[in-house]
C-alpha cells in the first residue's frame, strides 16, 4: 500500500496504540506492525532492520525505502538518505519523497538534492509549476546536472514557452540521445516536420527513455499521414519495454484505416456569361446569364499497406441545371485510381489513373482517358513538386475535321510551395503542354502559370484565393487566346465535418479572334459534407 493512496499526503496519520509513542507516520492498516520498524528508527538501527521492513512490507504493501530513509535521515547518515530517497523517486513514490523532503528542508542544513527530489517529484505528480520552482532552486546550489536541465526543458515545451525551452536545451552540456529527442520535439511545435522526423531517428538507442519516446512520435507522425505501415514499425520498437501499450496503439491504427470516404456538395451559382461571347464583337450571339444549382459527390474506397502506403479508387459525379439556359447543363462521372507512397521527405504520386464521361444537354459530349504521375520533395516550410500527364480525348461533336478536337493532350510542371505560421500556404505552379489533333486548326502549345493561397483567417473559417493564366498557342490559323481567372472563397465549418462556402470568380478569355473573346463574373455558395 502507497502511502499516497491513504490520507497521509494531506495529513500525518499516528496511531493510538503503541506506535503513537514514535512520532512517524503511517499509512493506515494495523498500527502494531509498524511498531517493530519504528523501533529501530528510533534506536538508529538503520542497517539492521530489513528483517523488520521486510515483514511490515508484506503486511502492509508500504514503501521499505521510505522507513529506510527516515531512519538515515534521523541518524545523520544523509548519503544513504538521499539515496533511498531517490529510489523512491525512480519507483514513483512521489508522495513519500516529497513527504522526506519536506521534512529536510525544515532542518538548519541540507544537501540541494532536495530540491532535485522535489522537483522531479513534483513533475511526476503533474505540478510542472512546483517543479519548475525546485529544479530552479537546485540550478543555484549545485553544478549543472543534465537530466535536471532535460526536465526544465520538458517543462518549458509543455508551458508552450518555445523560446526558454530551446535555451535551456542548447545550454545542456551532455547532448546525447536525450537532446536529440527533445530537439524533434521542439522541431514538431515549430512545425519542422521534416527536421523532427530526422531528429527522431537519430536517437540511438543508448537512452532506453528517449528511444522509446522518440519511436512514439515517429509512430505518431507517421499515422497522421497515413503512413501505417511506418507507424507499426515505429510501434514495434517499443514492444519489448511497452508490449501492452503497443498492441492497443496498433488495434487503434487499423480503426484508423477508413475503407470508405466521401465529399458531398451542393451549391448555386450565378454565371453573368454561361453562353461565354462577347455579343459587343459577334453579332449573331448573345451573353446569356443564369442561375445554375449544381451537385457534387466523390465516392471513395481506400486500401492501404499494399505495396503502396495507399491506393484511393472512386467515382467523382458532378451535375449541374442551368436555369435559363437548359442546353448548357453538364454532367460527368469520373472512375479514378491513385496510387500513393510516401517517405519522410518525399512523396510519389504513380501513377493516378481516370476516365471520364461528359454529357451536354443530357447528349454525350467526351470521354476522356488520363494519365498522372506526381513527385514532392519536402521539406520543413517548402515543398518543390513535379507534375506530369498525359490524356486521350475523344469528343462527340460534329465538327469539320480541320477543326476536330480529338487527340491527345501532354502536359508537365513544376510547383512550389511555402508555409507560413503553420496555417497558411501559398503556392506557384508552371505548366507547359501540347494538344495532338486530328483537326490542324486545333493543335495548339499552353503555358499556364498559377498562383494560390490557402489559410485559416479565423477559428473555423478558411480563406482560399487563385490566379491563374493560360497562354494558348495554336500551330494553325494563327490563333492566340490568353486566358485569365481570379477567385476567392470563404469555407466555414458550422458542424463537425460540415461546410458553408461562398465565392466569386471572375473569367477573361482575350483572343485576336473576336468570337473567342468573353468575361464573365460567377457567384457561389454552397453547403458541404466530408465523411
Amino acid at each position: 500500500m502507497s502511502i499516497r493512496t491513504t490520507v497521509f499526503a494531506a495529513a500525518i496519520l499516528f496511531c493510538a496504540s503503541a506506535a503513537s509513542a514514535y512520532d512517524y507516520p503511517i499509512s493506515g492498516g494495523s498500527p502494531e506492525n509498524y511498531t517493530p520498524v519504528f523501533e529501530k528508527i528510533s534506536s538508529g538501527q538503520c542497517d539492521n532492520m530489513t528483517a523488520e521492513l521486510t515483514e511490515l512490507a508484506e503486511k502492509e504493501g508500504v514503501s521499505q525505502d521510505f522507513y529506510l530513509a527516515l531512519c538515515l535521515f534521523d541518524s545523520g547518515q544523509l548519503a544513504k538518505g538521499y539515496a533511498a530517497a531517490g529510489r523512491l523517486v525512480a519507483a514513483e513514490d512521489f508522495d513519500e519523497a516529497i513527504y522526506l523532503m519536506d521534512r529536510e528542508e525544515k532542518k538548519d542544513l541540507y544537501w540541494p538534492d532536495v530540491y532535485k527530489n522535489k522537483g522531479f517529484s513534483y513533475y511526476g505528480t503533474g505540478d510542472l509549476e512546483s517543479a519548475l520552482k525546485y529544479f530552479l532552486k537546485y540550478k543555484t546550489t549545485k553544478e549543472s546536472d543534465p537530466e535536471v536541465d532535460y526536465r526544465i526543458t520538458d517543462i518549458y515545451i509543455n508551458s508552450g514557452d518555445l523560446e526558454k525551452a530551446e535555451a535551456e536545451l542548447e545550454a545542456v552540456r551532455v547532448k546525447d540521445d536525450r537532446y536529440t529527442y527533445r530537439r524533434g520535439i521542439l522541431d514538431l511545435k515549430k512545425g519542422n516536420v521534416q527536421t523532427a522526423f530526422r531528429n527522431f531517428r537519430g536517437v540511438s538507442g543508448e537512452n532506453t527513455e528517449a528511444y522509446a519516446n522518440s519511436s512514439y512520435m515517429i509512430a505518431e507522425m507517421c499515422a497522421s499521414q497515413k503512413r501505417f505501415g511506418c507507424s507499426e514499425k515505429a510501434y514495434e520498437a517499443m514492444a519489448s519495454s511497452s508490449p501492452n501499450f503497443v498492441r492497443q496503439k496498433k488495434q487503434e491504427l487499423e480503426k484508423q484505416k477508413k475503407l470508405f470516404g466521401a465529399v458531398i456538395a451542393i451549391g448555386e451559382q450565378y454565371d453573368t456569361n454561361v453562353t461565354s461571347v462577347d455579343e459587343d464583337k459577334v453579332e449573331s450571339f448573345s451573353e446569356e446569364d443564369s442561375f445554375r444549382t449544381y451537385i457534387f459527390a466523390d465516392l471513395r474506397l481506400s486500401f492501404y499497406d499494399v505495396l503502396y502506403d495507399r491506393i484511393d479508387t472512386g467515382l467523382l459525379n458532378y451535375k449541374s441545371w442551368n436555369h435559363s439556359v437548359s442546353e448548357y447543363d453538364a454532367q460527368s462521372h469520373k472512375l479514378y485510381a491513385g496510387f500513393i507512397k510516401k517517405y519522410d521527405d518525399f512523396e510519389l504520386t504513380l501513377p493516378y489513373v481516370s476516365y471520364a464521361l461528359t454529357y451536354m444537354d443530357g447528349e454525350k459530349y467526351s470521354d476522356t482517358i488520363t494519365l498522372e504521375a506526381k513527385g514532392a520533395y519536402l521539406m520543413d516550410k517548402w515543398r518543390f513538386y513535379a507534375p506530369v500527364s498525359v490524356t486521350f480525348r475523344d469528343y462527340d461533336t460534329a465538327t469539320p475535321a480541320d477543326y476536330s478536337r480529338d487527340g491527345t493532350e501532354y502536359k508537365g510542371g513544376l510547383g512550389v510551395s511555402r508555409i507560413f505560421s503553420k496555417i497558411h500556404m501559398a503556392s506557384l505552379e508552371g505548366h507547359l503542354g501540347t494538344e495532338d489533333t486530328d483537326g490542324k486548326f486545333r493543335e495548339v502549345t499552353t503555358g499556364e502559370l498559377k498562383l494560390t493561397y490557402a489559410g485559416q483567417v479565423m477559428k473555423d473559417t478558411t480563406l482560399q484565393l487563385d490566379y491563374n493564366t493560360i497562354l494558348y498557342d495554336y500551330k494553325n490559323g494563327g490563333r492566340e487566346d490568353r486566358y485569365h481567372s481570379a477567385a476567392a472563397t470563404v469555407l466555414y465549418k458550422f458542424l463537425e465535418r460540415h461546410y458553408i462556402n461562398f465565392g466569386y470568380r471572375f473569367s477573361l478569355n482575350d483572343s485576336n479572334e473576336d468570337i473567342n473573346d468573353y468575361k464573365k463574373h460567377v457567384f457561389d455558395m454552397g453547403v458541404s459534407y466530408f465523411y
